[in-house]
């Protein structure tokens, strides 16, 4: 995913700002390294999932970083951790509305029938552009 997501936003170039267009090409590979096994796995993938994604992917690094954190003030005091759990809850809250408004809509989710040679295929052709762009950027970028 660390290789995609430069070349996606160079491509993506025209979204502005650019805090919008980092975030949907953060979103864009995340969904290109995670498709093919969400496809193996669940037989779907979502239809609205890049915008979902691209709505709640600003708050995902805070409430892994604030839940880690909450979690230890909450083991050295409970009450501490109560104290300090009310932005986690909304950052939280937010991001299950934000799935659930998606999951309602009509033509949510889209179904496939995948077996583990796609799967399989998929990763390598993936693993083959991500080594094009790590050889192409080494000698864009001597050392």
């Amino acid at each position: 995913m660390v290789f995609f997501a430069r070349p996606v936003e160079k491509k993506i170039g025209f979204v502005r700002p650019k805090f919008a267009r980092q975030a949907l090409s953060v979103a864009l590979a995340a969904q290109i390294f995670t498709l093919p096994l969400v496809v193996y796995n669940f037989g779907y993938v979502s239809s609205y999932g890049l915008l979902a994604n691209v709505l709640v992917e600003p708050l995902v690094s805070f409430i892994t970083i604030y839940g880690f954190v909450l979690a230890i003030c909450g083991a050295i005091s409970p009450v501490l951790g109560w104290i300090l759990f009310f932005p986690i809850w909304l950052a939280l809250s937010y991001l299950l509305a934000v799935n659930d408004f998606f999951a309602g809509l009509p033509g949510a989710k889209m179904e496939f029938e995948v077996g583990f040679f796609w799967l399989a295929l998929a990763y390598a052709v993936l693993a083959a552009i991500a080594h094009r762009i790590k050889e192409r950027e080494k000698l864009a970028f001597p050392r």
